[in-house]
């Protein structure tokens, strides 16, 4: 819980499925469904929620020494290439846990949670950027 800064796991169940193909490609399919709750980054109070995903993952069994080239062509419409096979084999564990990390809400918000009157902008505030004060600078120039 302390790694991803959640409150509460209540429940992290995962259905994955290795599937082995031709030249020591192993693929790994997993469906998962969360329980959990993160705290409201105004109020602190907890929100519960659950999340569910599904994700592949290809790995290629290396040959050799395990020589990977240098060069890398990214076809960003195509599928992702296979990442190569851990020696030590595949942490099912640990890829859930990934794809349960990129699902979490980065801000979560209580409903109707607002932040007090003191932290936000005021009217004049808002029109500032972050060059406002380079343009101060040139000014007196």
């Amino acid at each position: 819980m302390g790694r991803l800064g959640l409150l509460s796991l209540d429940g992290l169940t995962a259905d994955c499925r290795i599937g082995h193909g031709l030249s020591g490609l192993v693929t790994v399919e997993c469906e998962w469904v969360a329980d959990l709750s993160q705290a409201c980054v105004v109020t602190l109070a907890p929100i519960c929620q659950s999340l569910s995903g599904e994700f592949q993952v290809s790995y290629q069994a290396l040959e050799g020494e395990g020589v990977v080239e240098n060069e890398v062509l990214v076809d960003p419409e195509a599928d992702d290439p296979p990442e190569p096979l851990p020696r030590e084999g595949i942490d099912l564990g640990e890829l859930v846990v990934q794809e349960l990390a990129v699902s979490l809400d980065p801000y979560p918000r209580s409903e109707g949670a607002e932040l007090p009157g003191r932290y936000r902008q005021s009217e004049g505030e808002g029109e500032t950027n972050p060059f406002a004060a380079l343009k101060v600078l040139k000014s007196k120039q």
